[in-house]
């Protein structure tokens, strides 16, 4: 019999309940474990004195994707639990009296928008089918489909844009509906998985045509019945289930999940571990000892959030059947209202709210005559609001059974048998929530599909995620589909790789070789993001040359950096360069990186000028050379980054050897950049870069350039430094054109990249040098995007002078 994988899921929510499920499903042996005494996280339920509370989420949507999890085991859903449509699917409510029942009849749709505005039925077709096709993308093919890199998001951008998915959902529904009532109507979806209209991207309208396509459905005897559905449906087929078991620890060993430590001390031993917890909490806390994710813990904690909610359960000993199965009860504020959550932090005196009344539907969920409601109140997570939940919780539930009273739910207050709250501090203390977020990460574009939480981590093996915080995100369908993301991921990561009988596609090098370029693609991956994001864009035989090149240049940095004082820098100057004298001469050390330099040398025809001048530049560096001018650090620029630029420009090929000074000019900008913001790393290892003549005319002494006092005056210094880069920008750039296409294009972004370095420094000013300056993943797709842009302006040239490798003879000098 084949041995199962153990697999442990951390948290029961639909997320995790789901890729349970799958991996169970498909030869995993799968304990899931859940911190409280039953299963659902924010699909928890409550029930007293007869009433049944739904805790989280109630509107169910493609109910296909739960029907696909029955299938999967050889069940069927309808065994399980039975799905009751809802209709109207929501109904709408202004202080003004309008009421709108949102429906999927379309006729019906349409007259009730007619009565608003005659000219916006008319355009709702047109709204209608660009969700459609909205929908088709960024559902049907993508919400289940991993981001894991880079290069998949530059392949949807083409799409994304033509659906300006840059634009946001108020924005989009504004385009084609004018009626302020109907704009609301129409935009408050995004609001259902933590998104501000105003903000969230546009591929959010996605969920009017879903709603469209399939319905809104209640699970008869409420989600929380869909929950156990689900869990008798793992343990069916083998599944084991733990309660009040909380995870303390990830296991990681050599980069590798080992299993989990619970916080009672137990462990649980698995090869693969799936999170369904909160993935601030899961980085920050449950891998608090794993080196390896550090720094991509700090960024997701300082991510953007979504807002919290305020939670009213209670039951009414009267029924009200006026009311609809789903209520949004608008209230006098849009905008403004959602600029006090989700921007100022501002616990309002008004509210809009979502009122759920399951007895429409469902009886069952209150006893006779009675009915059992929710309602949910948008407010600022705890990163923002300032609200002390404590005092403040009661207080706004009677200002909500007050407003109820008055307007919707005429005597509900004299007639309520039991009620209950959650505050965004039981978001925090009960689900572990980062700042008491109900959504996780808050759903704008920077933060979707490869920008959010990667379903499988890049850096620990065996760890994977689902739920809201990674793709495609929030609500029922979003964190069912991620568990398809990730449950597809760790079952191909479980087949065997195969051996490939094929023979190997050129280039084709020795052992000694490839062993080289493996050496140096892993330096490089680890140390240097920027260039990895850049070489995906060349050609597969100039990508592995240039990995070889800057393998090379880095291990050279890297040795001179280690060494723990001066006379070792010394040691290491003249070793690197006798072993890059030996590597020239074809006769290179065992050492991987020279034996890549060797090859790449002989291949490309690279002058050993260039290299001997690399390791003059890290000589001074060893010398702690001062420079006195603006010249005096053009040379060290050119020596370190600019002979760089022109090694690359025989790896790439050129057209005509004039390429060269502007392949040095660009490397010497982008040095400069770097310089501009590295001053406080650097004066830590008593290196001062900035001209001193600047320094002496700003008034700041040499050694004391870190010091608070001096910020000012640095600044201003630093933004001449980057001044003159971008004079060495402009010049590389016009250099593009001697380059083949793709060459170009990795060259033009990689310039736009560091360029945005310098632009946030100078937009930073004193404050610069207080964390490192970095482009975020956002950042860089822009930057894929201009750069590129840039290159397309070129093909007039290159269409009248193709592009032809020219053998480079002479040696470009430094002036």
């Amino acid at each position: 019999m084949e041995k199962r994988i153990n697999s442990v899921v951390i948290g029961s929510g639909f997320g995790g309940l789901a890729a349970a499920i799958r991996l169970q499903a498909n030869g995993h042996q799968v304990t899931l474990l859940e911190k409280r005494d039953k299963a659902g996280g924010r699909a928890y339920v409550y029930q007293d004195k007869g009433f049944t509370f739904d805790a989280g989420p109630t509107v169910i949507t493609a109910p296909h994707c739960i029907d696909e999890l029955f299938e999967l085991a050889g069940k069927r859903r309808e065994d399980y639990i039975e799905f009751l449509p809802v209709n109207p699917l929501y109904r709408l409510y202004w202080e003004d009296g309008t009421v709108f029942d949102y429906t999927n009849d379309m006729p019906e749709t349409l007259a009730q928008i007619k009565k608003l505005n005659p000219q916006d039925a008319e355009n709702y077709p047109r709204f209608l089918e660009y969700t459609r096709q909205v929908f088709e993308k960024g559902y049907t093919e993508l919400a289940h489909v991993p981001f894991l890199n880079f290069s998949s998001m530059i392949k949807c951008a083409p799409d994304l844009m033509k659906l300006q998915a840059f634009r946001t959902v108020y924005g989009i529904v504004s385009k084609y509906l004018k009626d302020p009532h109907l704009r609301q109507a129409f935009s408050f979806h995004s609001l259902l998985v933590g998104g501000n209209p105003y903000s969230t991207s546009a591929i959010y309208t996605l969920i009017h045509f879903l709603e469209r396509k399939w319905g809104v459905f209640f699970a008869k005897g409420g989600t929380g019945a869909l929950v156990k559905a689900m869990v008798k449906l793992f343990e069916d087929i083998g599944g084991k289930i733990q309660y009040d078991s909380e995870v303390a620890d990830i296991l990681v060993e050599a980069g590798s999940v080992r299993g989990v430590r619970l916080k009672n001390g137990a462990k649980v031993e698995a090869s693969r571990v799936v999170s369904n917890a909160d993935v601030a909490h899961t980085y920050r806390d449950l891998l608090q000892n794993t080196t390896e994710v550090k720094a991509r813990a700090k960024r997701i904690v300082n991510s953007r959030y979504s807002m919290s909610l305020f939670l009213l359960y209670f039951g009414s000993k009267k029924e009200y059947p006026q009311i609809a199965h789903h209520n949004v009860l608008f209230g006098p504020r849009y905008k403004e209202h959602l600029k006090d959550i989700f921007k100022r932090g501002i616990l309002a005196d008004d509210f809009s709210l979502y009122l759920h009344a399951p007895c429409r539907t469902d009886k069952s969920m209150a006893p006779e005559g009675g009915e059992a409601f929710y309602v949910l109140s948008p407010v600022p997570h705890l990163g923002k609001g300032t609200t002390d939940w404590k005092t403040e919780g009661p207080v706004y539930a009677e200002k909500i059974l007050k407003y109820l009273d008055e307007r919707y739910l005429p005597g509900i207050r004299e007639n309520i048998v039991t009620q209950r709250i959650f505050t965004p501090d039981d978001f925090t203390s009960e689900l572990n929530a980062h700042l008491g977020s109900a959504f996780s990460l808050e759903p704008v574009l920077q933060q979707s599909a490869y920008f959010r939480v990667a379903n499988r981590d890049p850096d620990v093996a065996g760890l994977y995620f689902v739920g809201a915080g990674t793709h495609p995100g929030a609500g029922i369908p979003g964190v069912v589909n991620s568990a398809k993301a990730t449950a597809g991921l760790i079952l191909e990561d479980d087949k065997p790789k195969a051996i490939s009988v094929r023979a190997a596609e050129p280039p084709v090098y020795s052992p000694t070789v490839t062993a080289a370029l493996a050496e140096c693609k892993k330096m490089i991956e680890v140390g240097s993001k920027s260039f990895s994001l850049a070489a995906k864009l060349f050609d597969p035989q100039t990508r592995d040359a240039a990995f070889f090149l800057y393998g090379w240049c880095r291990y050279c940095d890297d040795q001179i950096d280690r060494a723990k004082n001066l006379r070792i820098q010394e040691e290491r100057v003249k070793e690197l360069r006798t072993e890059t004298e030996k590597a020239f001469d074809g006769n290179p050390c065992a050492n991987p990186v020279f034996i890549a330099l060797s090859h790449i040398a002989k291949e490309y025809r690279i002058p050993r000028h260039y290299a001997l001048e690399l390791i003059e530049g890290m000589a001074m560096d060893v010398r702690r050379e001062a420079y006195w001018t603006i010249d005096d650090l053009r040379l060290y620029c050119y020596r370190v980054a600019g002979t760089v630029g022109l090694m690359m420009s025989h790896v790439m090929g050129v057209s005509d050897p004039r390429a060269l000074r502007h392949a040095a000019d660009l490397g010497s900008a982008m040095q400069l950049t770097n310089i501009s913001r590295d001053i406080r790393e650097d004066a830590e290892m008593g290196r001062v870069y900035l001209p001193l003549l600047w320094l002496d005319e700003a008034g700041v002494p040499e050694g004391q350039i870190s010091q608070p006092r001096y910020r000012a005056p640095v600044a201003q210094v630093v933004k001449r430094l980057l001044h003159e880069a971008d004079k060495y920008y402009d010049s590389g750039l016009a250099g593009l054109k001697f380059l083949p296409w793709r060459a170009a294009v990795a060259v033009s972004v990689a310039s736009e990249v560091y360029s945005q370095i310098g632009r946030q420094v100078l937009q930073r000013g004193e404050t610069a040098w207080d964390s490192r300056t970095v482009v975020s993943k956002w950042g860089k797709l822009g930057a894929v995007v201009r750069g590129t842009f840039r290159v397309l302006l070129s093909a007039p040239l290159r269409l009248w002078l193709p592009w032809r490798r020219v053998e480079i003879q002479q040696v470009w000098r430094h002036a």
